[in-house]
């Protein structure tokens, strides 16, 4: 599962929802395009983090604001 970071990023700025159980496979309804989803990286700890004062940790973000997403999408804010 996928969740943002702040109500502004929205679908733009989506991380792995640590807190979130896995998924089952069986639940999977859509697998999206991989050439419309776009993935980066992200300074993790506001460069501070993670024992790295150099902020060299990243991690994956996934924008997916070029999708059509169902009404029944709710992202989930984890701050």
């Amino acid at each position: 599962p996928l969740c943002a970071s702040s109500e502004d990023d929205g679908v733009r700025v989506l991380l792995h929802d640590e807190e979130a159980a896995p998924a089952p496979i069986s639940s999977v309804t859509r697998i999206l395009d991989p050439d419309v989803v776009f993935v980066s990286e992200r300074q993790a700890g506001g460069g501070q983090g993670l024992g790295n004062p150099h902020g060299e940790h990243g991690e994956e973000c996934y924008d997916l604001s070029e999708l059509e997403l169902s009404p029944d999408v709710r992202v989930v804010v984890r701050e």
